[in-house]
């Protein structure tokens, strides 16, 4: 009997210290299956850290390159805002371009056994000199060059003045380019500030009547 009880309380003994053993396998089960689920989350929450990060640097990379405007030279400008100011030779009165405090006009044609002449009047209002010049001229769809000075025009603009100018159109120019009578005038029409600085760039068509 007494045997037999040492037995059962050695048995209650080793399956006590049985069962201590797997609860504290279960506590360090569950301690690594909280550490993984927290290392998870913030793995996770890096993720979206770097997510979210990319989406703003995006969005202000988008926003700054749309605010960006190519600069352009005074000469751009002026070419960009141009249209063709077409008249023909008997609309006396029309205005070429009026800008900056600029005016210009046409005012009429005149003919004599040298050249034609289209006359124009000026009128500035700014305190700046200008210079009024023509570039990439044509008569009868033929270009003014260094052989066939077909267009000459080269005012003065005076600071706060009015004054005339024209353009013309030498005969003997005109006949060596094998043009017996001008049709069509096209050329730009430029006001240069300080030799340089071109302010203003009319196209400018006119047909002869």
């Amino acid at each position: 009997m007494l045997s037999q009880g040492a037995d059962s309380k050695f048995k209650f003994r080793r399956d006590k210290s049985a069962l201590n053993d797997f609860s504290l396998h279960l506590a360090h089960l569950s301690l690594e299956v909280y550490h993984e689920k927290e290392s998870l989350y913030s793995c996770f929450s890096l993720l979206a850290i770097l997510f979210l990060t990319a989406c703003g640097n995006n969005k202000k990379s988008t926003n700054t390159s749309s605010s960006e405007v190519p600069k352009t030279s005074s000469s751009q400008k002026a070419e960009q805002k141009s249209k063709v100011v077409e008249f023909s030779t008997t609309a006396t009165d029309t205005v070429i371009y009026e800008i900056k405090g600029l005016t210009a006009t046409y005012k009429g044609l005149e003919k004599d056994d040298y050249e034609y002449t289209l006359k124009l009047a000026y009128k500035n209002t700014s305190n700046k000199e200008y210079e009024v010049q023509t570039r990439n001229g044509k008569v009868n769809n033929i270009s003014n060059s260094d052989d066939h000075k077909i267009i000459i025009c080269s005012d003065t603009l005076k600071a706060s003045a009015a004054s005339e100018g024209s353009i013309k159109l030498p005969i003997n120019a005109l006949e060596a380019a094998s043009i017996t009578k001008p049709k069509v005038l096209e050329c730009n029409l430029e006001v240069i500030y300080d030799i340089t600085e071109t302010i203003a760039k009319v196209p400018i068509k006119v047909t002869f009547e």
